[in-house]
């Protein structure tokens, strides 16, 4: 008999569960729509979500996700704080025994403060930035996502975006097993983050399989439509769509 988690199941589970997945052939279906503004993608992108039951990935969605968890944490570890700080009339500590409540959520104190940190960074940051997240936090946050168990599991459909190669890169390439980065010559990015002309010595990127796509749906449509498009949802008018909400692409 041969052991094939020495380590135990806990501390292997992401292999078990890849094996597990590969056996059944439940391999996660993981797709990009990418398109010219104003093309229907986001249109699209929740009815291929919906149609294959799989999660919808957007900028927009992941970053409010990110930062809602980031003010719960933050203010759950708040409030842990303050009652561990309680005394009695006498002095003495008062605060909330955590194995009083069982179901109650503890945080280390070291993670919250560190995400606290961040959420002051944030928002400083957003209020110089016209609401702007900084693009490294932005990958973070995606990369962590496209991570995540559902994901991993299911796959996932991921709405306008990446849109340069330099994003992509960032998104989807290969963690380093033992420094968690890859040298800017593997990812093809110079030392500005900016791409390298693989012609002038850029290295081919190296891609993590579990992150990247299967699928890259790319919508197109003239010009001429597109600026109609554009032009008549600023006017409050038609905005390219049918009575059922479906985007009325040009014969």
């Amino acid at each position: 008999m041969q052991w094939r988690y020495e380590t135990g199941l806990i501390d292997n589970l992401p292999r078990f569960l890849d094996e597990f997945r590969r056996a059944r052939g439940l391999t996660p279906l993981r797709m990009i729509l990418l398109g010219p503004p104003m093309a229907g993608k986001s249109y699209y992108a929740a009815k291929l979500a919906s149609y294959y039951k799989l999660p919808l990935v957007d900028v927009e969605g992941v970053t409010k996700e990110t930062m809602d968890r980031l003010h719960r944490r933050v203010a759950l570890g708040l409030a842990q704080q303050e009652r561990e700080q309680l005394v009695n009339e006498n002095g003495e500590a008062v605060g909330t025994d955590p194995a009083a409540d069982p179901n109650a959520e503890q945080i280390d104190p070291a993670d919250w403060e560190a995400e606290k940190e961040l959420l002051d960074e944030l928002a400083e940051f957003a209020k110089l930035n016209n609401g702007a997240v900084p693009v490294a936090h932005l990958h973070s946050f995606l990369r962590a996502k496209l991570a995540s168990m559902v994901c991993q599991n299911q796959g996932y459909v991921l709405d306008a975006f990446p849109t340069t190669r330099s994003e992509a890169l960032a998104l989807f390439r290969k963690d380093d097993a033992e420094n968690g980065t890859l040298p800017a010559s593997a990812t093809g990015a110079n030392a500005d983050g900016n791409d390298d002309d693989a012609e002038n010595g850029g290295a081919r990127a190296v891609l993590d399989p579990s992150l990247a796509p299967d699928n890259v749906l790319v919508l197109d449509a003239p010009d001429d439509w597109l600026r109609d498009r554009a032009m008549q949802r600023a006017e409050g008018g038609d905005d390219g769509t049918d009575q059922r909400g479906r985007v009325q692409c040009p014969s």
